[in-house]
């Protein structure tokens, strides 16, 4: 989900002082722990088995490092660390990942599915702010995040399970003015690249979109490389075979291998420094321990009170609904199904991004479910449908800095915004054509009889996402500072005192399927780094599966990570409540 300003205007008709008050006091808050009992979202329907693991029973009391968060950038981060060579003399690393709720609870559990750098759109805010070539870099590095899932997903043999696929994704435009400057915008970014580039675009003029699409009110369509995913099932599949490979065994009898626990439902309520180690405490029991990664994303804030105002949360929302009858044939279940079955090998499925005046909507479909599925979800292929955002409280505004995912209360308190809700459940009948008779009852009823919108949403759920106030995620050492450089306090002492050995990854502003997994492993090798010296640790890596340079392997990790995503004193302290506002207002 991008926030792009050309994009997304969200404050054009909004009193700006009364919302731009609002908006401050939310952000300045203290975003605070997760909230217990989320609502569930349709990924999570397939749990995992180790979904509230506590591995060993007991929380450990030492360790070398731990993982706050239990989401895609905390496995990649790892998977990275365990990926290491244990030397002979030296013990293997001891890692413990703390989650506050279930394992993958968080926004990677909640999202759309999409793994879509949308390179020319975001291209422009990048090249304005680092100039051509920097910009080039970091869509490079977003663009590398299909083919790293692709190879890791197909590493570890969990494809058909995560439903890894890469397709073509889709934008669509409605107003000639919004398309007409996107396709300026695809042409510069192709310009600018020059040739050396396989990444392929298409444009679609409003003459061929009904035959190709079926899009009434479309006058322009994009498309260009994409991937779509199950990231509660990859991440948490990702997370068993680690545990299994990784077991935490007391006595230890291996000390020369590396060893993982999980706690799941285990929140950490604060960090202590010692000397030379933090104590992490937790209800539980503490974990003294040389290193902290916070993988916390939208609450990253909370431990971190000097990235108040820097990384905040934004509340988005979702739906899962059942196809209608008249969704493009190419892109329907039967389709997907003959592909599955290796009889359609030409056949490459869609993804859609739907881009208007203001605002936009995402949607992905589903492939067959496989089998030992549970019963509720072994229909068909279902359509993962989310945006809306605009059409929440203050054009969208009220959603920033909420970080209430759970169920409506008694009374409309919490839950998901109703009018967001009743836009999604609704929006997709009027953007495909209607059936050959011109009746909409057709459309809506979806493949199995199901007559109204209502009866179509299986499933509504929201999402806490972390925006970074600079656009760009936050990754590396985060010094602690005596007092806490509170957002809403004057200039304070920001001397930092020794190196804490806290590290973050987090702040990926909705695009954390095109960024989270690079920062996870770029934090891992800093990590790794201080520990073993630089340039000093040795990976083992799957012969079957050979770098081949379009990824994002660990021992070019210097190449392709930017180094704008990096945190330095002079970041943090540049970033401030104006930038925010200015920034999301345009």
């Amino acid at each position: 989900m991008s926030l792009d300003p050309d994009a997304v205007n969200h404050a054009r008709s909004t009193p700006i002082n009364r919302v731009s008050d609002a908006l401050m006091n939310r952000i300045r808050q203290d975003p605070g722990r997760p909230r217990p009992n989320p609502m569930e979202s349709y990924w999570q329907k397939t749990s995992t088995p180790i979904c509230s693991i506590q591995h060993p029973i007991d929380v450990p009391m030492e360790a070398d490092i731990v993982i706050i968060g239990s989401g895609i950038s905390a496995v990649a981060v790892a998977r990275t660390l365990l990926s290491t060579k244990v030397t002979r003399g030296k013990d293997g690393l001891r890692i413990v990942v703390l989650d506050a709720r279930k394992l993958c609870s968080g926004a990677t559990g909640r999202n759309g599915g999409h793994i879509k750098a949308s390179t020319y759109i975001e291209y422009q805010s990048l090249k304005r702010r680092f100039g051509v070539e920097r910009a080039l870099d970091i869509i490079e590095f977003r663009k590398r995040h299909l083919n790293e899932m692709l190879k890791v997903a197909e590493e570890e043999g969990i494809t058909l399970q995560c439903e890894m696929r890469e397709v073509e994704g889709v934008d669509v435009f409605f107003d000639k003015e919004t398309w007409e400057k996107h396709k300026e915008y695809v042409h510069e970014y192709v310009i600018d690249r020059g040739e050396d580039d396989d990444w392929a675009y298409r444009i679609w003029e409003a003459e061929d979109i009904q035959t190709e699409f079926r899009l009434d009110h479309a006058i322009g369509c994009i498309g260009y490389p994409a991937g779509t995913i199950s990231p509660y099932t990859f991440t948490t599949r990702l997370w068993e075979k680690l545990i299994h490979k990784h077991p935490w065994l007391e006595p230890d009898f291996y000390p020369h291998h590396h060893k993982l626990s999980i706690q799941t439902n285990t929140e950490c309520r604060s960090i202590d420094q010692l000397s030379r180690n933090n104590l992490v405490v937790t209800p539980r029991g503490t974990i003294e321990a040389k290193h902290v990664i916070h993988c916390t994303n939208a609450h990253a804030a909370h431990l971190f009170p000097q990235l108040i105002g820097k990384i905040f949360p934004l509340r988005g929302q979702m739906t899962a609904q059942y196809p209608p009858d008249d969704f493009p044939d190419s892109y329907t279940i039967q389709a997907a199904l003959r592909v599955h079955l290796g009889e359609h090998a030409d056949y490459k499925p869609r993804s859609w991004v739907f881009i208007y005046k203001k605002g936009f909507d995402y949607l992905m479909l589903r492939p067959p479910p496989l089998e030992g599925d549970p019963p509720q979800i072994s229909t068909s292929g279902v359509l993962m449908f989310g945006g809306g955002l605009s059409l929440g409280d203050d054009d969208g505004f009220g959603e920033f800095g909420l970080v209430d995912d759970g169920e409506r209360q008694m009374y409309g308190t919490g839950g998901p915004n109703i009018r967001i809700a009743a836009y999604l459940g609704g929006m997709l009948q009027y953007l495909f054509r209607k059936g050959e008779s011109g009746n909409n009852e057709t459309l809506v009823g979806g493949n199995s009889g199901r007559g109204n919108v209502s009866s179509r949403v299986i499933s509504n759920w929201t999402g806490i996402m972390g925006f970074s106030a600079d656009e760009l995620p936050w990754v590396g050492r985060v010094e602690q500072r005596i007092p806490p450089g509170l957002a809403r306090l004057p200039p304070l002492d920001t001397t930092p005192f020794k190196p804490s050995g806290q590290w973050i990854s987090a702040g990926f502003s909705g695009e954390g399927m095109v960024n989270a997994w690079g920062c996870g492993v770029k934090v891992a090798t800093m990590v790794l780094d201080e520990i073993n010296g630089a340039g000093r640790t040795e990976y083992v890596k799957n012969v079957h599966f050979p770098d081949d340079g379009k990824g994002l392997d660990v021992d070019s990790v210097d190449e392709w990570f930017p180094e704008e995503y990096l945190i330095t004193d002079e970041r943090i302290d540049s970033v401030n409540m104006e930038y925010i506002l200015n920034y999301y207002q345009n």
